[in-house]
């Protein structure tokens, strides 16, 4: 009975904190609204907020209509608890929602606490020891739940941990020359618009792409043609162009950027990139294909419009009277994309071969460019699927970059198209084709664009995300600068004094930003001796003329790559997995039938830790492999990885604030090549390289391992 009237009275109290929930959450919402600059942002949360207002008091009248005053009191306090555990259920960006809507149900709890006590104490019905001891520890830990949403969030740590580690590969010399690639080159950049309006600096047209996307109907539709002006069926062709001024017949790169806000201009958000490529004899297009975004089902039509840009873009270097009159060398394109953009460019690419659009043939296609390279920065994937197909692109160079941190693409999905770049057998094509992948620690989702930041929700969502740890945006597009400067000119110009900055960037660690790099690469003249695509025989490799066997393991299976061992989807790859414990000499053998001829030639591989440590992160983790070559005369050739390279464990990555409190991490597991050229290898003395006949892979050193691998292949040095 003292509690009951301790809390009577309390009912308008538990009402306010409803309305305050009902008000900011629709307030935070219907704020996307307005377009950026019209509001300032808490400013638009108000007006936002005091639009809805009438809304929920007419609500609550029809409520306190059918509701005696305990049960409209009971039920506010479930919309606090329910607000509560969806706000932290979504603001876990990462794998552990259920636990984070019980730490946002808790909180709920607390709140109501601290509100109820605080009105009891404040109309004199309770005041004693006991009342104003939940009132303290209620408002400690309500306010508490206010400063961890306002602050940035925790450091990681693991990141420290692990380049401690592998400080001894890291210690490289600096590379000469490599210390200024960041520095602008020696041309002047000039840069212009196109597109529709007296604002551009030349004139384009619009293009219908209502047949390969639905434009939206209702109060969103209205907004985005009154307001935004955006219209699918006459879409403008525009973008912005940065140049070198000085220089003719360039090659060219076209970037396109990903869903966001429709009053944000994404495509200026690449400046940075824009102005750095094109010092250093680029021209560089950036696309807006803000007509496209907060649309869904509209990756194919983000395809067809990036390459109607490129059609306009082109027509303007064929004319006298145009600023880009022969700037670019039309033999020598690439594409970038960023988020859907970075999945953009490889639907692009497939759409650039084809004769007419896959879901109706009625519609053609003419536009057969010479892309001869793609970079995907944080890709969305199979968003689109032509006709219920995966894309799978055929001998063209292709570079991926993903950041550890993202909290918006939250896995390595561009590594599934990374897998589904194939390249033709060797001799089948005069031009050597490369792609390489990098995982970045640290590096979000947004801040590869100057305009969209390092919050990758918007608000409330935002406030949830852990933030503290991230790269600073300078560092993060430094990296992307550098790897795509590097990457084109290797395949656009013919060749890089850095190329093996993209198989090897720990020769480059003193002049990189300090974070934490996992890198895979391949190249076309490669001989594949096991990718494990061609079958369900475990003694069968992709070459023929190869047997598998492995030694000392307490499981040996075939299986599809994951990216998490619970509720993480699947890599569209198939991978070795082999399992040990408290094993000696655990290994994998290839035999060849007849003998392989390795001068000259070194081995890689793609190996990616399985195990999700607990408490020590290195316990029970493979750090490295040792290779051993036998010849037809029984003579060995050893070589190990650690001498070079260091395989990762997984990295214990916790994307929201919440995850402290849960105690929960996203393990990233990715796939990292471990490469091992023939100068590393110690030979007995009459070691034949033309007659290996057996390559074991072992990894004596790890009594125990929960490892994948694949892609085990010969590679000329």
């Amino acid at each position: 009975m003292g509690w009951k009237k301790n809390l009577s009275d309390t009912g308008r109290g538990i009402y306010l904190v409803s309305l305050f929930f009902v008000c900011l959450l629709a307030g935070l919402y219907t704020n996307t609204v307005f377009p950026a600059g019209v509001l300032p942002f808490f400013l638009g949360v108000i007006v936002a907020a005091l639009l809805y207002r009438p809304l929920v008091f007419l609500l609550t009248w029809l409520l306190r209509l059918v509701c005696r005053a305990n049960h409209y009191r009971l039920v506010c306090s479930v919309f606090i608890l329910a607000s509560c555990s969806l706000l932290a259920m979504y603001g876990d960006v990462g794998e552990n929602s259920q636990e984070s809507a019980i730490v946002g149900f808790l909180y709920g709890v607390v709140l109501l606490l601290a509100v109820t006590s605080l009105i009891a104490v404040m109309h004199g019905r309770c005041r004693n020891l006991p009342g104003y001891l939940i009132l303290g520890i209620s408002m400690v830990f309500a306010l508490g739940g206010i400063i961890l949403l306002i602050m940035d969030g925790f450091p990681e740590r693991y990141q420290t941990a692990y380049l401690a580690r592998n400080e001894q590969v890291r210690e490289a010399e600096e590379v000469l020359g490599f210390d200024t690639q960041l520095d602008p080159g020696g041309y002047t950049v000039d840069t212009l618009t196109y597109g529709i309006g007296k604002e551009k600096a030349l004139a384009s047209d619009t293009v219908d792409l209502s047949f390969c996307v639905e434009d939206e109907d209702g109060i969103t539709g209205l907004i985005r043609k009154q307001l935004g002006g955006y219209d699918v069926t006459k879409a403008a062709v525009s973008g912005k162009v940065w140049y070198p001024k000085e220089v003719t017949d360039c090659p060219a790169l076209f970037i396109v950027h990903g869903n966001h806000s429709i009053w944000t201009k994404s495509y200026l958000g690449y400046d940075y990139l824009g102005n750095y490529l094109a010092s250093y004899g680029y021209v560089v297009v950036s696309v807006d294909e803000n007509v496209l975004n907060e649309l869904s089902g509209e990756n194919d039509a983000r395809a067809v419009l990036l390459l109607e840009n490129i059609r306009q873009v082109l027509s303007y270097n064929k004319k006298q009277d145009n600023p880009l009159y022969h700037k670019i060398d039309e033999s020598n394109l690439a594409l970038a994309g960023h988020s859907r953009g970075g999945e953009t460019v490889a639907s692009a690419y497939l759409f650039n071969g084809y004769d007419c659009y896959p879901e109706n043939g009625m519609y053609p296609f003419s536009y057969h460019f010479s892309i001869r390279s793609l970079i995907a920065i944080a890709p969305t994937v199979d968003q689109y699927q032509p006709v219920d197909h995966e894309v799978v692109l055929r001998d063209v160079n292709y570079l991926l970059l993903q950041g550890a941190n993202d909290q918006d693409v939250t896995t390595n999905m561009g590594e599934t198209q990374y897998s589904h770049v194939i390249f033709s057998e060797d001799g089948q094509t005069d031009t050597t084709y490369i792609k390489s992948a990098l995982y970045i620690a640290g590096a979000n989702h947004g801040q590869f664009n100057t305009l969209w930041g390092k919050y990758d929700s918007p608000p409330p969502i935002a406030a949830f995300l852990n933030t503290e740890s991230f790269l600073s945006q300078k560092k993060q597009q430094e990296i992307l600068k550098i790897f795509a400067k590097v990457f084109l000119d290797q395949t656009l110009l013919g060749g890089s004094d850095y190329a093996d900055l993209l198989c090897k960037e720990a020769k480059y660690a003193k002049n990189l930003p300090d974070t934490l790099y996992i890198q895979q690469y391949q190249t076309s003249d490669q001989k594949i001796l096991c990718d494990y695509e061609e079958d369900s025989d475990l003694t069968t490799a992709t070459d023929p003329d190869i047997r598998l066997q492995a030694k000392n393991v307490g499981s040996w299976t075939e299986e599809m790559a994951r990216y998490a061992q619970e509720q993480g989807g699947e890599r569209m790859n198939y991978v070795l997995h082999l399992r040990w414990k408290n094993r000696d000499d655990a290994g994998y053998l290839l035999t060849a039938k007849e003998p392989l001829d390795l001068t000259g030639c070194g081995i890689s591989l793609d190996l990616c830790n399985w195990k999700e440590p607990e408490e020590d992160v290195w316990e029970d983790a493979v750090t490295g492999v040792k290779i051993k070559l036998t010849d037809i005369h029984g003579n060995t050739a050893y070589a190990d990885s650690h001498d070079t390279a260091m395989v990762y464990p997984a990295l214990p990555v916790r994307l929201s604030k919440l995850q402290y409190l849960t105690g929960d991490y996203d393990y990233k597991h990715e796939y990292q090549t471990i490469r091992i050229d023939s100068g590393q290898f110690t030979t007995d003395d009459d070691f034949d390289y033309t007659g290996v006949k057996k390559i074991c892979i072992s990894f004596a050193d790890d009594s125990s391992g929960n490892i994948c691998m694949d892609n085990v292949v010969i590679y000329k040095n």
